[in-house]
């Protein structure tokens, strides 16, 4: 019995601590990528038209971005999103701040920044340890 407890309590230990999530959950990361990259392939078309679908995605980032915030010791992972969510910047904020302004994106533009964002997050990933 006592054999059986020394065996099966590190492992519960092991099991528990392998299984809490300390950063946002990869699920929703990799939703958010793929639902990110499917959005600015309709780009090229009118924004309006993609207007709710845009401002939705935009909550779901910041409620990433909020949930790595609240997190101690966590300055990469937030500046990382910090720099995905930018609307001034180079990445899915910034091209979906021009694609708001100019009303649509040209479509030989659209396939590089895509390339960009996918890095973006797969960096992100890589910062929150949920990489695969």
């Amino acid at each position: 019995m006592n054999c059986a407890r020394t065996f099966f309590l590190p492992l519960l230990i092991l099991l528990l601590v392998s299984c809490s999530t300390p950063h946002f959950p990869i699920e929703k990361t990799e939703g958010l990528k793929t639902d990110s990259l499917a959005l600015m392939d309709k780009a090229s078309e009118d924004h309006a038209t993609h207007a709710p679908a845009i401002s939705e995605l935009r909550t779901r980032l910041d409620e990433a971005k909020t949930y790595e915030a609240s997190l101690k010791s966590n300055e990469e992972a937030i500046a990382l999103w910090d720099r995905m969510i930018d609307p001034a910047g180079g990445l899915l904020g910034g091209f979906l701040s021009q694609w708001q302004a100019r009303q649509r994106v040209s479509s030989a533009f659209i396939p590089e920044k895509k390339t960009q964002v996918s890095k973006a997050f797969d960096q992100i990933l890589d910062a929150t340890g949920t990489a695969n």
